[in-house]
């Protein structure tokens, strides 16, 4: 049956993720099965959010404000609710990861049944269980939460469900900060296949997209409802320097890192040498597939414009040195791997497995990212 089928696969990559993760815990001489170990930085903001609300208040930061408003509140209130049965919310933002990725999987199992066969299909959820970033998937973060709406998009696109697909994008944006994105990727996709007369494609382009924003939409009216100020998220997100960045220089300045500065430092390095090698992967396996794109199915061309956007944006926007967490949200690039050559397919697992172990350890070991 194909539902076994399915859920065989997606159960196989998950545990061969999750081991990845606990043995990169051993090798930090943490104990895997403390979910404590999962919480690391802005997981902090996240539990915050999950067990108090938002709170933002001036301090002597850059931007003059503090707080917990710069995180969104998808994920804190799953947290919340799943707490409310009686878990710690370390265990409960545990859970919900872990099962989150797990559907995740079986949605990418879902899209590879369309266009490619079974034994390609098994490859690119091996890939997917070894992505880099992957430990995020299973941490205290929404990274594995905001995967599977823009996953879900996508497979209710590759079904016609336009109106699903648009409302997951607003679950995604609702989830995490650059989530927004996933409504731009809809709207193109919209534009490209829908049969209409162009100035009726537009406007379904820009219906679906503005649908999918309304969970950006519902992020500022709980910041108003929870702090009086709707521009609490980018208040907070003042103390970044965030604008407008060379994307060039960013790279450039993680590759004299490693030349200079870290090189011999093992964990610093593996966070710089992910960020250069996702900078030469991922657009070069969206350039691949443009030289295809007449034969390629709508599910490709949605994870190419999804690469294509959630790469670029960070890069451009941050300004951070390493962007570990932004990788992780590539993870749709694995639906471009089936047609690549086999040679290439097997180099990216080899090199992939490497990163998702070396920033895994660099992750338990409080290295900052």
């Amino acid at each position: 049956m194909k539902v076994v089928r399915v859920l065989v696969d997606a159960g196989a990559a998950f545990l061969l993720s999750i081991s990845f993760v606990f043995v990169s815990a051993l090798a930090s001489t943490f104990e895997p099965l403390d979910s404590g170990v999962f919480a690391r930085w802005d997981s902090e903001h996240y539990l915050s959010i999950a067990t108090g609300g938002y709170q933002i208040f001036s301090c002597p930061m850059p931007s003059g404000w503090c707080g917990n408003a710069g995180w969104f509140p998808g994920y804190p209130l799953l947290i919340r609710i799943v707490a409310g049965l009686g878990l710690a919310p370390t265990t409960a933002g545990f859970i919900i990861s872990n099962a989150f990725f797990f559907l995740v999987l079986v949605v990418l199992r879902l899209l590879l049944d369309q266009f490619t066969s079974s034994e390609k299909a098994r490859w690119a959820l091996l890939t997917a269980a070894v992505f880099p970033g992957s430990i995020y998937y299973h941490a205290v973060f929404p990274i594995s939460m905001i995967l599977f709406f823009v996953l879900l998009s996508i497979l209710l696109f590759s079904h016609r469900l336009f109106l699903g697909a648009s409302i997951a994008t607003a679950c995604a944006a609702f989830s995490y900060s650059t989530g927004f994105l996933a409504a731009g990727t809809l709207a193109f996709a919209v534009l490209l296949y829908r049969r209409h007369e162009w100035p009726w494609r537009a406007g379904e382009a820009a219906l679906y997209g503005a649908i999918g924003l309304c969970g950006l939409v519902a992020v500022l009216v709980m910041d108003q409802f929870e702090t009086g100020r709707w521009d609490a998220f980018f208040l907070l997100q003042g103390n970044y320097k965030h604008g407008i960045h060379n994307p060039i220089n960013t790279l450039w300045h993680v590759w004299s890192l490693l030349r200079w500065q870290y090189f011999g430092h093992q964990e610093y390095y593996a966070l710089g040498l992910q960020t250069l090698v996702m900078a030469v992967v991922a657009p070069s396996v969206v350039i691949a597939f443009l030289f295809r794109l007449r034969s390629a199915c709508p599910v490709e061309a949605m994870a190419a414009i999804h690469v294509a956007l959630f790469g670029l944006f960070p890069l451009v926007v941050s300004g951070n040195t390493y962007l570990t967490r932004a990788a992780a949200n590539l993870l749709p690039l694995v639906l471009l791997t089936p047609r690549l050559p086999g040679a290439i397919s097997a180099l990216l697992l080899v090199v992939f497995a490497f990163l998702n172990f070396e920033v895994a350890v660099a992750f338990f070991k409080r290295i900052a990212i």
